[in-house]
């Protein structure tokens, strides 16, 4: 038997497309709504839009810093996130993740990557290692100092 495990195959890094965050939200029964930011990014908000604070962005929070609190403690509460993350939570070989990738092919590319399904043996201890958002597969063993 063989594990499968999202990774990316291109420097920039892990991220999905809009369309393949909506799709995998769905698959997990969680309602999300998205919205562009002023910098072309998408951001993911299991709440609707009335309820979305302004998007503040981090350049602005000295200027702004009231809004800026308020934008960063609902995105913690709110926000539906999936961008660089590790596979420490089982992430990256969960099967909704890799079911969404294998349907969505190349769609499901965020602009900075090309998410591919890798498949190891069942029972070994990995990590996911990344230069400059190029990652790869790496069997775990013992290192010394």
């Amino acid at each position: 038997m063989m594990q499968e495990i999202v990774i990316n195959k291109c420097h920039g890094g892990f991220g999905l497309s809009k369309d393949a965050t909506l799709a995998l939200a769905s698959r997990k029964g969680i309602k999300v709504w998205g919205r562009e930011t002023e910098f072309g990014n998408d951001e993911f908000w299991t709440i609707p839009p009335s309820e979305q604070p302004p998007f503040v962005s981090i350049t602005e929070r000295e200027e702004r810093p009231e809004e800026y609190a308020t934008y960063i403690e609902a995105r913690k509460k709110h926000g539906w996130w999936l961008y660089d993350l590790s596979d420490e939570d089982g992430f990256r070989s969960d099967p909704d993740l890799v079911a969404t990738i294998k349907e969505y092919g190349d769609a499901a590319n965020s602009r900075f990557a090309a998410l591919s399904v890798v498949e190891i043996p069942d029972g070994v201890e990995y990590s996911i290692e990344e230069y400059d958002g190029l990652e790869w597969v790496a069997e775990k063993h013992r290192t010394w100092g």
